[in-house]
């Protein structure tokens, strides 16, 4: 997010190059306010906005809506006392323009990286009463194996992995499908027979999957214990 169209069309440019998707945003009162119906994996925003500045942008993000999402700024501002104080108020990274391509991406990696740590696959994660065999395409629940589809899953996994977050449909395309386009129907129909079939109807597993008007779902954990 960038009040210079030049240059946020520069650094979109830079990360599709990368195989990401970007959302564009030159207003940062609408970029708050379209934080409230999508998620990212990242957010670079520019510190000299009109109307609202990148520092109170991370505020807001942090503070209102307690979110960790990875924020890196980018901008004219390259004093020491200026870094010091995007970094000690939640930023993960912080750049000055002219921002380089290479050094650009490098960082931007090294946050994901950090933000979302590879790891070796897992033969089982634990949820609860659900035990994902991946390996397997199952889970167990009480004493009962299901079987699922690859992309149950995959859907699966990323619900239980995220509990209690708001997830956008945007975001559930892109970790479960990926480039493959998937009507809002087809999303709802696939998400409502895995709410059927883990019983994720109530809350009587110690997990409900809750739609979010216009926006995506939510898988709340009530009294569950979460062990992986």
């Amino acid at each position: 997010m960038d009040d210079e169209p030049s240059e946020t069309a520069r650094l979109s440019e830079f990360l599709q190059g990368a195989g990401h998707s970007t959302d564009l945003f030159q207003d940062p009162r609408l970029f708050v306010k379209h934080l409230h119906r999508e998620t990212f994996d990242l957010i670079v925003i520019d510190w000299q906005m009109p109307g609202m500045s990148g520092l109170e942008v991370l505020h807001w993000i942090r503070k209102a809506m307690q979110s960790d999402t990875p924020v890196i700024f980018v901008t004219n501002l390259g004093g020491e006392a200026s870094i010091m104080e995007g970094l000690d108020n939640g930023a993960d990274d912080y750049l000055t323009k002219p921002v380089r391509k290479g050094e650009f991406l490098s960082r931007v990696h090294a946050t994901l990286r950090r933000a979302q740590p590879a790891t070796a696959p897992k033969a089982t994660e634990t949820y609860g009463p659900y035990t994902f065999k991946a390996l397997e395409s199952i889970v167990r629940l009480n004493d009962e194996d299901i079987a699922l589809t690859p992309k149950e899953l995959n859907l699966s996994l990323l619900l239980f992995r995220n509990a209690d977050k708001a997830l956008s449909r945007t975001y559930i395309q892109q970790h479960v499908w990926g480039n493959d386009n998937i009507t809002t129907r087809s999303m709802d129909a696939h998400l409502s027979r895995l709410r059927t079939k883990l019983h994720l109807n109530d809350a009587e597993q110690g997990y409900h999957l809750m739609p979010i008007y216009n926006f995506g779902y939510r898988l709340v954990a009530t009294h569950a214990t979460h062990s992986v």
